[in-house]
């Protein structure tokens, strides 16, 4: 019961797109994955959730995205229960780099940055290198 509970609480907050699970090595040449790491200021978690929400909402018109997944980090035990943190990750999938490049520098996404810059502590991307092994294989 336990062990079920937990699984539940770490699910995906949001989820976008369609994903495979089998993915091709070629494929995974032609896409960039791009992690974004958004704190909050103490008391400002549900801007922090409603900031993530707007984007997510915009994003998916932008060209060349392909899906993403934005969870919280909890900071507590408490925190996991309430769905709260001021810790949020985001992993997007993008068709390239200049893709997410122009997505970054877009009106659209200042605008939404700027609604919500007094809540927000700190805000990071880095491209995601993807690691090619050639023994890959998918483990139960």
């Amino acid at each position: 019961m336990f062990k079920n509970l937990i699984t539940k609480l770490y699910k995906p907050f949001q989820h976008y797109g369609n994903r495979s699970m089998c993915v091709s090595m070629e494929s995974r040449k032609n896409t960039i994955k791009v992690l974004s790491t958004k704190v909050c200021d103490v008391g400002n978690e549900n801007n922090l959730k409603d900031y993530v929400k707007e984007l997510h909402e915009e994003v998916e018109n932008a060209p060349g995205f392909k899906d993403s997944e934005t969870y919280f980090v909890p900071e507590s035990d408490t925190s996991i229960f309430l769905k709260q943190g001021k810790k949020m990750v985001t992993i997007s999938e993008w068709s390239g780099f200049d893709n997410w490049d122009d997505w970054f520098k877009s009106e659209s996404r200042t605008k939404i940055s700027e609604k919500y810059k007094d809540s927000i502590e700190e805000e990071s991307h880095k491209k995601l290198e993807y690691f090619a092994n050639k023994y890959e294989m998918f483990l139960l």
